[in-house]
């Protein structure tokens, strides 16, 4: 049995092509787990929006209660994932807009990432979910996404039409020609290229796309922080 306070947490920093630091994502902290208990927690987060909710009750606390933080991250943006198959929660919606708001009392912005993960849901309600997420005015990223032809990603059809304003990549989807084609569909959409583990993957994007941000461990292993 996991308790709530058992599950931890970490911030991975997002930087500038300049190297100027943007903000971070709130990411699982799974360090010194076994494998089982690493799992159990994983399906927990997949499962319902507990852990979520739980999760921004935790932040807007400690955000409150941290002036060290609220100090590191002034007009900065905090990532946080979730999962497409809980936007139909009504509490997990709320519970989003009410940690943007106290993030925003202190000049934080939260980015709520949509994962590509569907957990079995259609594909048209999926994105009627992220409709419905953006009409509440918070701001959305697109995680993980595909540049596959042979098999589109479900919210290809939302890019360049105002609802995310984040696009984020992994690195191993980032082939010059699906940058171009990317780019190409994006109308405003800010680039974050995730994974980048070493200097020269960073020096080569700053040459081959016009992105936003990077992250991964040539920045920032993840920090961990105590929510």
């Amino acid at each position: 049995m996991v308790n709530q306070r058992d599950i931890k947490y970490k911030i991975q920093n997002i930087f500038s092509k300049q190297d100027v630091f943007l903000g971070g994502e709130i990411l699982l902290n799974t360090f010194g787990f076994s494998a089982s208990l690493r799992n159990t927690v994983l399906k927990r987060v997949f499962s319902d929006s507990t852990q979520s909710i739980n999760l921004m009750e935790r932040l807007s606390l400690f955000v409150e209660e941290s002036s060290y933080f609220r100090k590191a991250y002034l007009n900065k943006s905090i990532f946080i994932n979730i999962e497409v198959s809980h936007l139909k929660e009504q509490r997990l919606i709320d519970s989003i807009i009410k940690t943007k708001t106290i993030l925003a009392r202190y000049s934080i912005y939260l980015v709520i990432e949509i994962t590509e993960r569907v957990n079995g849901v259609s594909f048209d309600n999926a994105r009627e979910g992220i409709r419905l997420l953006a009409s509440y005015d918070i701001t959305l990223a697109a995680d993980d996404f595909t540049l596959s032809n042979s098999e589109p990603d479900y919210r290809s059809s939302l890019i360049g039409r105002g609802v995310f304003k984040y696009v984020k990549l992994d690195i191993s989807e980032c082939t010059p020609q699906g940058l171009l084609s990317l780019e190409g569909g994006l109308n405003g959409e800010r680039l974050i290229i995730e994974r980048i583990e070493e200097k020269g993957q960073f020096d080569f994007f700053k040459h081959v796309c016009s992105f936003w941000g990077g992250q991964g461990y040539y920045f920032c292993c993840g920090n961990a922080i105590d929510l």
